[in-house]
């Protein structure tokens, strides 16, 4: 009896590690596409002359180019996620990429709140 709840245990274990790492992996995924969002949006805010970029890295980045804007911004953050993603099993690792998750989110509904002005500008 005592051997079948040990495996019973496990297997229920497993089975909530399975669904937080898919949880984990819809978070990262999600900051990664929302980084690319905000990279094309920037792109297109900044050459109409309606905004700058803020970040004095990405600024950087940008003055070499779009292109080398993009592969900094999309490299930094990709590789930001991928060590979460590896260490997804320390608690503080989940809690930086569900908080990544909302500020991504955050920036999302910032840029579509604000297409009118892009919209005004081209």
């Amino acid at each position: 009896m005592q051997i079948t709840y040990v495996v019973f245990s496990a297997t229920t274990s497993r089975t909530n590690l399975d669904r937080r790492s898919l949880t984990l992996w819809f978070m990262a995924s999600a900051i990664v596409v929302l980084n690319l969002i905000d990279g094309v949006i920037t792109l297109a805010v900044v050459y109409a002359g309606a905004a700058e970029e803020a970040n004095p890295l990405m600024a950087l980045s940008l003055s070499w180019g779009s292109v080398a804007f993009m592969a900094v911004k999309l490299s930094l953050v990709s590789l930001g996620v991928l060590l979460l993603w590896r260490l997804r099993r320390n608690s503080y690792a989940a809690v930086a990429m569900a908080s990544l998750t909302a500020v991504y989110s955050v920036v999302f509904i910032y840029h579509f709140r604000s297409m009118s002005v892009l919209v005004s500008v081209i």
